[in-house]
């Protein structure tokens, strides 16, 4: 195990967790990475710092999903039928 610090990014999201709570704050990320790049990381835990400032690392398996706050945005397109007709639009769904 490396003692190097590697410095890290806040990205504003949303975490939704396995027991049905949600909390509003910010995940932190290597520059440049992603946020499903840290999710994937071989890491079973993801550093998290909460609407009041509060830091916590948040076990992977805890995680149902989360969401990066700049696309919590309302789209006004719906989303690719890939995703699944969880999160693809019944509208969008019946057209294709």
């Amino acid at each position: 195990m490396s003692s190097e610090v590697i410095p890290k990014m806040k990205t504003a999201v949303t975490v939704h967790l396995q027991d049905g709570t949600s909390q509003h704050g910010h995940a932190f990320v290597g520059h440049g990475q992603r946020i499903v790049d840290a999710l994937n990381d071989s890491r079973t835990f993801l550093p998290f710092e909460c609407e009041d400032g509060l830091l916590v690392v948040l076990s992977k398996a805890a995680i149902h999903s989360l969401v990066p706050a700049e696309q919590a945005i309302q789209r006004e397109e719906p989303l690719p039928r890939w995703l699944g007709p969880r999160w693809a639009s019944a509208d969008y769904l019946k057209a294709g």
